[in-house]
């Protein structure tokens, strides 16, 4: 796995977080003492590095599309990169993940899907439900427990080495995932696994810094049968309304011309359609 010197950075910091409530030298939390959060500290620090270190990320199912949208660091005359990542693509669909906090948390959590994706279609020779993909990022998520648990569907299992020892993670990963399949009749799902493992099913959700306030205005606003543009729309505009209202670029003053709004759109026939939106309004 590789880090860039801002990944590095925050992840001494998680990792210091990590054993500042339980002392050096105990050990985690078992699986049988774990609520939500409250009961286990280092699952806790990975959640609030996961939203400290990113920047609000928004997903909502619109139609035969899914969109998101999110602040970025754009330089003038560039293309955005992607952050959905196509996991699977074939006439049954599209599969794809988007991830906010510790990018190099999100990349290593997107290796170990696309393994696993690729290892269910030898067995299967079908594209796997979103529910089986949340399944193993939410074991993923829970790996450096070591809790032992078993995929028991016949595929290979992606946290077993070729001796079949369980992997070795070591930590909690600072990310929260989002899995993102449109069926080939065009149905939308949308699945959230946070840090803890939990997964839930949202129509539309806000997560990273600034989603608190985020999702408040889209339990307000967002509605099942908006268009495509509709959501797009709303989307932008939330970001704009928590942009005025919170520090989300790290600095004290307006936001700064290289911020952009960017939106992208997942469909079957498309894949991924992006663009840059400027974070003041022109109207």
């Amino acid at each position: 796995m590789s880090f860039s010197r801002t990944d590095s950075f925050y992840l001494i910091i998680l990792v210091f977080l990590a054993f500042i409530p339980c002392g050096f030298g105990i050990s985690y939390n078992s699986l049988s003492s774990l609520d939500e959060y409250g009961n286990s500290p280092q699952i806790n620090n990975a959640r609030l590095a996961s939203e400290m270190y990113s920047r609000p990320t928004i997903i909502a199912a619109a139609g035969e599309n899914i969109v998101a949208a999110y602040l970025e660091n754009v330089k003038v005359g560039t293309i955005p990169f992607k952050r959905i990542a196509l996991i699977g693509k074939s006439e049954q669909g599209v599969l794809a993940t988007i991830g906010s906090g510790l990018a190099s948390d999100v990349d290593f959590i997107n290796r170990l899907i696309r393994k696993d994706v690729m290892y269910s279609w030898e067995r299967y020779d079908t594209l796997p439900e979103c529910t089986r993909i949340s399944y193993t990022i939410s074991r993923i998520m829970l790996a450096f427990m070591n809790y032992s648990d078993e995929i028991r569907d016949g595929s290979i299992d992606i946290l077993k080495d070729e001796n079949g020892e369980r992997i070795n993670i070591g930590r909690p990963l600072g990310a929260t995932m989002a899995v993102l399949r449109i069926s080939e009749a065009g149905n939308p799902e949308i699945q959230i696994i946070q840090p803890s493992g939990i997964i839930t099913a949202p129509l539309a959700k806000c997560f990273g810094k600034g989603s608190d306030a985020a999702n408040d205005i889209i339990r307000k606003k967002f509605r099942r049968n908006m268009s495509v543009d509709q959501t797009r729309d709303l989307c932008i505009e939330i970001l704009r309304d928590i942009i005025q209202h919170q520090n989300l670029t790290n600095i004290s003053e307006k936001v700064p011309s290289n911020y952009m709004i960017v939106v992208e759109k997942l469909n079957v026939s498309d894949g991924v359609i992006i663009e840059k939106v400027h974070v003041q309004s022109n109207a």
